[in-house]
């Protein structure tokens, strides 16, 4: 474990560290919004189609094939 001695860093210093990471976690989260605005309806459209092509490999191996 390595000890940090923050004594001599000025809080100015830690700002300028801190707001590009600040930036990023929030473009993150923006990209994270926008995927989800973007899967959702696709989701839907696909649900019904995954569910009959489930149901159909079911079937298809309670008749042995």
């Amino acid at each position: 474990m390595s000890i940090i001695h923050t004594g001599s860093l000025s809080v100015e210093k830690l700002r300028s560290e801190l707001e590009p990471l600040e930036k990023s976690i929030a473009n993150t989260r923006q990209l994270k919004q926008k995927q989800t605005i973007v899967i959702g309806p696709v989701l839907t459209e696909l649900n019904p189609l995954i569910e009959t092509l489930y149901r159909k490999r079911k079937t298809a191996r309670y008749k042995g094939a």
